[in-house]
């Protein structure tokens, strides 16, 4: 899949009708940024293993980061060193519509 980049337009869209993303600036690159407690840590695992397979059959990683029933997701196109279609699509494959 080639990497667009988003609009302003489109990424304040994407947020509004998903409240439990925000962006956060690292590095002065723009990242999508997800953050959830789950009940426990298998249900956090459950997540982590379906990002992974997601990740791998896309060949479009993100930052995970774990701790017990935490996860944060944090990603965007390192290519474009922005926020992309990709970015994107790679939610709506993980997450299903309901992101």
């Amino acid at each position: 899949m080639k990497a667009s980049c988003i609009t302003e337009q489109e990424l304040k869209q994407f947020l509004s009708d998903h409240p439990k993303w925000a962006v956060e600036i690292k590095n002065e690159i723009p990242n999508l940024i997800w953050e959830n407690r789950f009940p426990n840590f298998l249900e956090a695992f459950k997540l982590i293993t379906s990002i992974a397979l997601v990740s791998e059959k896309l060949d479009h990683h993100c930052l995970l980061i774990n701790e017990y029933n935490f996860l944060k997701i944090s990603i965007h196109t390192h290519e474009t060193k922005s926020i992309t279609t990709k970015d994107l699509f790679w939610i709506k494959s993980v997450f299903g519509e309901n992101p």
